[in-house]
């Protein structure tokens, strides 16, 4: 919802609305899971081991799609790309040390779930609900899918 880089870069002003009004949704009922968790007798030893888990388990499969779509690309044939092979991790690790910055270093987004194994951690202070609302509020894409759905 607040990047502001790709727009800099010169992004298709469509996905860029798609992009942010799916952030401003994740802000909206960031807590949803968490409170249902909790309520459920989930309690923080579990949770640690668990997103340990999920984290992995996440980037591994953003790696194994990327890796998939870059084998159908003659360009990277050669490499035979799969999650296995060093070759793609390397690739990302490279591709985000680049100026450009379209990709996130994979530390970096390792590091942004950090936050979530602490004890104290609560999603409410992830983003902020009013600035989700005034996107939505001002979005193309929401106002189009509000429009259908009506």
């Amino acid at each position: 919802l607040y990047n502001t880089e790709w727009e800099r870069l010169g992004a298709d002003p469509n996905m860029l609305d798609l992009v942010k009004w799916h952030g401003a949704e994740e802000i909206e009922h960031r807590s949803v899971a968490f409170d249902l968790y909790r309520h459920l007798g989930g309690g923080y030893i579990a949770r640690y081991y668990l997103s340990v888990v999920v984290i992995i388990g996440v980037i591994g499969l953003w790696v194994d799609g990327a890796a998939h779509l870059l084998s159908q690309d003659s360009r990277f044939k050669q490499y035979k790309p799969a999650v296995y092979k060093p070759w793609i991790w390397k690739e990302w690790l490279r591709i985000s040390q680049l100026d450009n910055r379209l990709l996130p270093n994979p530390l970096w987004l390792v590091s942004q779930q950090l936050g979530y194994l602490m004890p104290w951690y609560d999603p409410v202070h992830e983003g902020s609900t009013d600035d989700a609302l005034h996107y939505l509020n001002h979005s193309q894409a929401a106002k189009r899918a509000t429009l259908k759905v009506a």
